[in-house]
């Protein structure tokens, strides 16, 4: 199995695990899995290395979108960089994943709550707090 494949059978997981109760339907559609629940729906975007900001043209702000990258400091980095233009997506949610790892699986951040809640001089050190608690992806 390849790695893309081994995020995306983690995010199915994932979605099946945390809002089992609450699944009407998954639908996947290439690198986009859309997840209808009872109250609305949510998308779950499959994207091992982030190397495009472009893909933020697409998405609607006012939707549920969580986007799963593998737990790389190229992801990272990705995310530092374009911080200014993740806070304004007020239910985008990154999940920072690495199946394989012995200590914790994933971390979990959204940049528009986040935002309200840290000091903008701590961000990459809070970040990077969180990015050494799952093994980094090789």
């Amino acid at each position: 199995m390849d790695k893309k494949e081994m995020l995306r059978e983690w995010v199915m997981h994932f979605i099946k695990q945390k809002d089992a109760d609450k699944i009407v339907s998954i639908d996947e559609q290439g690198d986009k899995i859309t997840v209808t629940l009872k109250e609305g729906k949510s998308y779950y975007f499959i994207v091992p290395e982030l190397r495009d900001e472009g893909f933020l043209r697409n998405l609607n702000k006012e939707e549920r979108i969580t986007i799963a990258v593998f737990n790389k400091k190229i992801n990272l980095e990705f995310l530092i960089k374009n911080w200014k233009d993740f806070v304004d997506f007020p239910f985008l949610t990154f999940h920072f994943v690495n199946p394989e790892s012995k200590t914790d699986l994933k971390w979990i951040i959204r940049p528009n709550v986040h935002n309200r809640i840290t000091e903008p001089k701590s961000l990459k050190t809070g970040l990077k707090s969180m990015f050494d608690m799952v093994e980094e992806v090789r």
